[in-house]
């Protein structure tokens, strides 16, 4: 290019007008091209930190799951045991049955009182039960060994001891009879 202006400049001024064209070309690259660019890496940085958070969680939510899934195969034989120890409500003579059955084979006397059941949302009734039973010290320490290791799960919130009456057996022996009162928790389903 040749421009009739530029013959009439000295060296000093070309090489300046030269350096301010290539500033102005420079200039316009980087407010035209660079900036507008830097706005779009900054977004796109901020929106890979966001996934990357996002697979983070993802990633530990997963790790959660298998967790979970291993801990879930752990407990699956344990589950039909949980099914067993709730008491089934078309079982309830075979439930009372059972607890005479166990009073006879200990040789106590047993009154049992059930109660109502308390209102609950779960799946399962949480029924009161009271159990009045008098006899010997071993009779009474072997029925509630039964109660305890029963299949259905009871849980004795209170147990009230009393002496009742002195009795002599068979040997001579003065023979001290025990009252002892329960309440307990059955569950029901």
């Amino acid at each position: 290019m040749n421009f009739p202006a530029a013959k009439k400049l000295g060296l000093k001024e070309k090489i300046l007008l030269i350096n301010l064209a290539l500033l102005g070309v420079s200039g316009s690259l980087i407010y035209f091209l660079i900036i507008p660019n830097i706005d779009d890496i900054n977004r796109i940085k901020k929106e890979i930190d966001a996934q990357l958070i996002d697979l983070e969680v993802k990633y530990q939510r997963g790790q959660s799951i298998k967790k979970l899934n291993a801990n879930l195969k752990k407990i699956e034989p344990e589950i039909a045991t949980l099914d067993q120890v709730f008491i089934k409500e078309a079982e309830q003579v075979n439930f009372i049955t059972g607890l005479e059955e166990l009073a006879t084979k200990n040789n106590v006397k047993q009154k049992l009182s059930l109660g109502k059941a308390q209102n609950s949302k779960s799946s399962f009734k949480k029924i009161p039960l009271h159990i009045s039973i008098e006899g010997g010290y071993l009779s009474i320490l072997s029925y509630l060994h039964d109660l305890e290791t029963s299949p259905s799960y009871i849980n004795i919130r209170t147990i009230e001891i009393n002496s009742t009456s002195a009795n002599i057996d068979e040997n001579g022996m003065t023979k001290n009879n025990l009252s002892v009162s329960l309440a307990v928790d059955t569950y029901w389903q």
